[in-house]
């Protein structure tokens, strides 16, 4: 079994760099002008859904390796 520990890292690492990357995007000062807040909110919890997406597959296939299943 490979480093389990490395793969949660950089799931957790994916997670927030996509989750903040799109929180910033979200609150770029040319991107406020002109738009409803609530556009930017659904931006950021589409960002947040994705980023959670991304990582709970990461932890099943940390699952697989565990058992020795293949992904």
């Amino acid at each position: 079994m490979k480093d389990v520990k490395g793969i949660r890292l950089v799931a957790a690492t994916a997670f927030w760099v996509a989750y903040w990357g799109f929180v910033f995007w979200a609150a770029r000062p040319g991107h406020l002008e002109g738009q409803h807040h609530l556009i930017n909110a659904v931006i950021v919890v589409i960002g947040l859904v994705a980023a959670w997406l991304t990582y709970l597959t990461a932890a099943r296939r940390i699952t697989w390796a565990m058992k020795g299943e293949d992904a």
